[in-house]
């Protein structure tokens, strides 16, 4: 398997400050000339390199604070809950440490921010007890492990890895990227209420527990697409033994699910319950295992929405019973060619190929697979996969707690090394300045190649 570190890009020349200073002055000046005079304003680089589907615009963020997360205990300055509940404004929340942070309960995640999970030393951040669950717009989180789990901590009917909504505001602009979502008590992800152009790629969605407390009994779930959320993107996602919910999607205006990978799904494929529903189902892989019933006669793909409003593509899909077989009461309501264009054409692969790209990239990777992704990927591709009730045992999935591995003279979040390659100052604090070349924040550069592209 690959190693995020081993594929950082070839960055520019370094520069000297006073050039990265006058450069970022003079996007500033330009903005403002841009406004006064009428001048159309210069437009936002997507969420990070090869970022798409509808969640891709936003920018998080981008030219706040960086927040260094430097403790991994539930709250306090230096918490993860206080970068991301406790602070609000623009702000690039970095790692100075790797470990395990268990939570009480859930964080609230408010809005303008970007995660970089990736920054993290040694096996990563794995976040366990309890959710992140995104209340504000313009999100961005990466490189995070999310293994809620059984033990002590938020109550099992809420214990999802990520969700994204709160009731009574609009939450918009969310993209969530190569994160390892597993062993949630509720879903792995989800969003709920009023949710709009939300990107979910490149995630490692698995395991969700089957017999865990939840007071509706069996569980296990994936990823819910609920109801009233619209312009959804599940892109490129590798699904692993999750009885429901590979994905369902409830009553959204618009939702393409594309180009995913879902092994061992149980009973529960691709699933629209409930409509209006507009859905794109193309270029995905459903592989059965050994909690999937019926495999001779149940279709992977069900839309059950046959109400005025709803319609449906569906192409290019791999199912155990031969290319595109779905079945329910909204298969009359398929249509011959695309109904959503939040992801471009020449960004979907043949479905002969998403086998191998979505298994070899998805997930945090963070210095590479941890010990549960890769025994996860290994075992599923074996024909092993199994839907589980607990965390597993005689597998350390627990990082050992590590601080810094790099040195960082200005403690900015990049290491002087890498400030070398990217042209800033070693000795400055300017990662949060943003580059008008790229039109990326520095601490973006560097972390944006942390991860495979």
């Amino acid at each position: 398997m690959d190693s995020g570190h081993s594929l950082r890009p070839r960055l520019r020349m370094k520069v000297t400050m006073s050039k990265v200073m006058r450069r970022f002055s003079c996007i500033l000046v330009l903005a403002f000339a841009s406004n006064a005079i009428g001048l159309p304003a210069m437009a936002a680089p997507p969420a990070f390199p090869g970022a798409f589907g509808y969640g891709s615009g936003a920018t998080g963020g981008r030219g706040g604070p960086v927040l260094h997360v430097t403790s991994l205990a539930d709250s306090g300055k230096g918490s993860l809950r206080w970068a991301l509940q406790a602070m609000s404004g623009a702000r690039i929340v970095v790692f100075d440490v790797g470990g395990q942070i268990n939570l009480a309960d859930e964080i609230r995640v408010g809005g303008n921010v970007t995660v970089l999970g990736q920054t993290a030393s040694g096996a990563g951040v794995t976040i366990s007890g309890a959710r992140l669950s995104i209340t504000g717009s313009n999100a961005i989180l990466r490189g995070l492990h999310i293994r809620p789990g059984r033990d002590k901590g938020q109550g099992r009917d809420e214990r999802d890895g990520i969700s994204v909504g709160a009731k009574d505001v609009v939450v918009s602009d969310v993209i969530v990227d190569r994160n390892s979502i597993s062993w949630a008590t509720d879903e792995n992800l989800a969003s709920w209420y009023s949710v709009r152009n939300v990107t979910f790629s490149n995630n490692i969605i698995a395991e969700g527990l089957l017999k865990a407390g939840h007071s509706e009994g069996r569980h296990s779930m994936g990823l819910l697409v609920g109801q009233t959320t619209e312009r959804v993107s599940v892109l490129r996602n590798l699904f692993i033994s999750n009885y429901w919910r590979n994905p369902q999607i409830e009553a959204t205006v618009a939702t393409e699910v594309i180009n995913n990978v879902m092994i061992n799904y149980g009973p529960g494929g691709i699933l629209v319950s409930q409509g209006p529903s507009r859905v794109d189902v193309i270029g995905n892989v459903l592989i059965a295992g050994g909690d999937t019933p019926e495999v001779g006669t149940r279709p992977a793909i069900e839309v059950k929405a046959d109400n005025a409003g709803s319609a449906f593509y569906i192409h290019d899909n791999r199912t155990p019973l031969g290319m595109d077989v779905a079945h329910g009461k909204g298969t009359g309501l398929i249509v011959g060619g695309r109904l959503l264009k939040g992801i471009a054409a020449q960004d979907i692969l043949p479905s002969a190929d998403v086998l191998s790209v979505v298994t070899g990239s998805a997930g945090a990777r963070v210095n590479g697979l941890d010990p549960v992704d890769s025994r996860l990927i290994e075992r599923a591709l074996a024909g092993k996969a199994k839907v589980v009730s607990k965390a597993w045992s005689g597998i350390d999935w627990r990082p050992e707690p590590t601080g810094a591995s790099a040195a960082d003279s200005d403690a900015d979040g990049i290491p002087d090394d890498d400030e070398a390659r990217i042209g800033t100052d070693p000795n400055v604090a300017d990662s949060h300045l943003v580059d008008p070349e790229t039109g990326y924040a520095f601490i973006e550069i560097y972390a944006n190649g942390l991860l495979p592209r």
